[in-house]
């Protein structure tokens, strides 16, 4: 969570791939459930439950938001998704500026949800301690090497640290949304509709 000029997540075809995936599992999940709405059912049946909950925390853990996606989003838009992503996953040599500019805000929100939680884990071990500058060494030191980490070393910086320990509200999304706006330059209203909202585009970044 930084400035734009500072902050980039490149997707390419391995990543392109795994959004792919991400949405096989989603149509998979909410083509059974419109079946149950089909048939009557307003809950998921005990019997499906907890293989159903176990799917979404995996799917959840890979992607954090996608969750939401998947209430937000019918069989037939996720479908449309996935074949748009599938047709970018299959070029060799695919880059982010050759890309619909919804698929890299989608990628960029899940890594760095994926940064958000590590962060809070890392954090949590520590509930004790008063999260002030001098903690600020300790968590660099171990931020370096994050495997989720998605900021930019060179962006982090002690201010940044204090924020990402308080985030307004207490909600770490906040955040989230305000690092997408400044990178893509684009409202976070229409940031959630490329996300959870039946409305696809091809612009592309910098158009």
């Amino acid at each position: 969570m930084t400035e734009r000029d500072n902050y980039t997540c490149p997707l390419t075809s391995p990543g392109l791939r795994l959004l792919q995936n991400k949405y096989e599992e989603l149509i998979d999940l909410r083509t059974v459930r419109e079946d149950w709405e089909s048939a009557g059912k307003l809950r998921t049946p005990d019997e499906e439950m907890e293989v159903r909950q176990e799917r979404g925390k995996s799917l959840a853990t890979e992607f954090p938001g996608a969750l939401r996606q998947l209430e937000c989003l019918d069989v037939k838009n996720l479908l449309t998704r996935r074949d748009i992503v599938r047709r970018y996953a299959e070029q060799d040599k695919v880059q982010s500026a050759e890309l619909p500019l919804w698929i890299c805000v989608e990628w960029d929100y899940h890594l760095l949800h994926k940064e958000a939680l590590a962060f809070k884990a890392w954090k949590n071990v520590r509930r004790k301690e008063n999260f002030q500058v001098e903690v600020f060494a300790d968590f660099y030191a171990w931020w370096q090497t994050e495997e989720h980490r998605a900021t930019p070393i060179a962006s982090m910086s002690e201010g940044l640290f204090l924020e990402w320990c308080a985030p307004p509200g207490g909600q770490f999304s906040k955040l989230i949304w305000r690092c997408l706006e400044e990178y893509y330059r684009i409202p976070e209203a229409s940031l959630k509709q490329m996300l959870f909202v039946d409305v696809l585009n091809e612009s592309r970044i910098g158009q």
